[in-house]
């Protein structure tokens, strides 16, 4: 059994003031000209914009929220200078990053392993999912199909939550929710340049009509030559001295990316799209070193027609249906010969779910349905060409989910709820999720979590077959975590807060590439378990003066 010990102390000075968020969840109170004393602790949890929309599927405060939850703002990113999702969520408590000149890899609370492409968090752009339906790959870097630009807020929300969002939910949520029309009003336009030959571009118009048509379009384009000489002490051999062990050249990035939405009244359509080739300086893989050939390019297009409604005030509706592409195409040059890797996906799906605040109760419920029609994967010599591994797939998963907020006292809050999701490929997986929420005085919250999530192999995982991989069936099971966690918020002064979390988790059948000791070929088994634990702390301030 493997133990993963984790302390974070995160420090954070924040720009004040309220956030660009929509319209409707703009407070109306000026943050400077405001004594938060001598308010109740919703109001200053609305002062503060301080509400989520993702941790239960409709919006609540962050003191309400069953989750330990984070939300970084549009003004706070262009204040900090991030330029990709992956640099935003390095600065969020318990998360950081690694960068392999590929691609860039989260780590959660201690936890990142490698070869695993982010499919132990999900995340989301307006809700919808962005993992891929090939390796469950969720984007961070420049292969984020979003302009970071383009993003109103990120929510981050920590712990199991597949009791709501079901797979891939198993150490937390991020969901990017992105500007809108009226809050761009007009023409934007920036242009950046760095070291490298590093350039970038973005446009993009917005408005909203007197006819209550709001529509946005945006599109963006990075081009980066990248650092032109990488020193590899590793390929400084004899059998490499042409190259004295440097890269040179290999560490090109080029993407681009587009935004469109239009919104009337209760509905919105969107679609994405993006694409980006990263040159690959580091031999990885037993590639040979120093050649330029060696690439991969992600494609992603995403389409989807959203329907939010609110009855009475007390009853909000939602339901969606879309559309979801990806591609993917790796390049690896092995002794002057170009092996190629190419996945692609292609899924449709639908939403429907529903809150019904009921006084100071909620209860909410939602369905899920999605269907990947192609989840191919190929293999191939590229030059001269011969094929070594063809595998068509499909899969068609649902899920439903039910959920309570109810109030058992004045200061105490039950949140309680479950998921059941149903996987052709693999059988049911049924996750529960449990929260206490307490608060003893206005500007003190405890919160006391319980919750499981799941991760199902995915196709990748399940089928390929490349050179040195073992070919025999791989009988996988979902890998599943239980988590328990104890949470304290403090609002100090109107302008400072402080909050501390201690966590526990089990990780059950952990999946994780592995070298068959009977052939000394690679293969993806379910391991043992794994614990974790650890503490964060975080002191935040927010002054009006930004």
């Amino acid at each position: 059994m493997k133990t993963f010990r984790n302390l974070t102390l995160g420090v954070a000075l924040l720009a004040a003031g309220i956030s660009p968020a929509r319209a409707e969840d703009r407070p109306a109170t000026d943050l400077a000209d405001t004594n938060l004393m001598g308010l109740s602790f919703d109001q200053l949890l609305d002062i503060n914009v301080e509400k989520t929309s993702t941790a239960s599927r409709y919006q609540q405060t962050l003191a309400q929220a069953p989750a330990s939850v984070s939300i970084v703002t549009h003004d706070e990113i262009k204040k900090l200078g991030h330029r990709t999702l992956a640099e935003i969520l390095s600065g969020v408590r318990g998360l950081y990053v690694a960068y392999d000149r590929n691609y860039t890899y989260l780590g959660v609370r201690g936890f990142n392993r490698p070869g695993d492409y982010n499919s132990r968090v999900l995340v989301l752009v307006d809700g919808q999912r962005v993992n891929d339906g090939v390796y469950d790959a969720a984007p961070l870097g420049t292969d984020f199909p979003v302009d970071v630009d383009m993003i109103d807020r990120v929510e981050v929300v920590r712990g199991p939550s597949s009791a709501v969002y079901g797979n891939n939910a198993f150490f937390g949520v991020v969901n990017v929710i992105t500007r809108r029309g009226a809050q761009v009003e007009g023409g934007e336009a920036s242009f950046s340049g760095g070291s490298w030959e590093t350039w970038r571009g973005r446009f993009s118009l917005g408005k909203k009509f007197k006819n209550e048509v709001e529509l946005l379009v945006s599109g963006s384009i990075l081009w980066s030559e990248g650092q032109s000489d990488l020193y590899y002490p590793e390929f400084n051999t004899p059998s490499n001295n042409v190259h004295n062990g440097k890269a040179s050249h290999l560490d090109i990035d080029h993407a681009h990316n587009y935004l469109a939405t239009l919104n009337y009244h209760d509905w919105t359509l969107e679609g994405i799209f993006s694409s980006r080739e990263k040159t690959v300086p580091t031999g990885a893989y037993g590639t040979d070193f120093n050649d330029a050939r060696f690439k991969t390019t992600d494609e992603r297009a995403l389409l989807d027609l959203k329907y939010h409604h609110v009855f009475n005030e007390n009853t909000e509706v939602n339901a969606k249906t879309y559309y979801d592409h990806y591609d993917f195409i790796g390049d690896y040059p092995t002794a002057g010969v170009v092996t190629r890797d190419h996945g692609q996906a292609e899924a449709w799906g639908g939403e429907y779910n529903f809150a019904r605040h009921l006084g100071k109760h909620t209860l909410s419920a939602g369905v899920e349905l999605r269907e990947y029609f192609k989840q191919d994967q190929t293999t191939v010599k590229v030059m001269p060409f011969n094929p070594i591994f063809d595998h068509p797939q499909n899969e068609f998963v649902v899920g439903g989910y039910a959920q309570a907020n109810v109030q058992l006292l004045k200061q105490l809050t039950l949140d309680a709820g479950g998921r059941f999701d149903y996987f052709e490929r693999f059988g049911s997986a049924a996750n529960p999720r449990l929260a206490l929420i307490y608060q003893p005085v206005e500007t003190t919250t405890l919160k006391a979590l319980y919750g499981t999530a799941f991760r199902a192999p995915n196709a990748y995982e399940l089928y390929y077959v490349g050179t040195g991989y073992d070919t025999s069936a791989r009988d996988l099971k979902p890998e599943e975590i239980t988590t328990y966690e104890g949470i304290v918020e403090q609002q100090i002064t109107k302008w400072l807060r402080f909050s501390a979390s201690g966590f526990y988790y089990e990780v059950d059948r952990l999946l994780a590439q592995v070298v068959n000791p009977g052939n000394g070929l690679l293969t993806i088994q379910n391991l043992d378990n794994a614990i974790g634990y650890g503490a964060e702390f975080e002191l935040e301030a927010r002054h009006h003066s930004g």
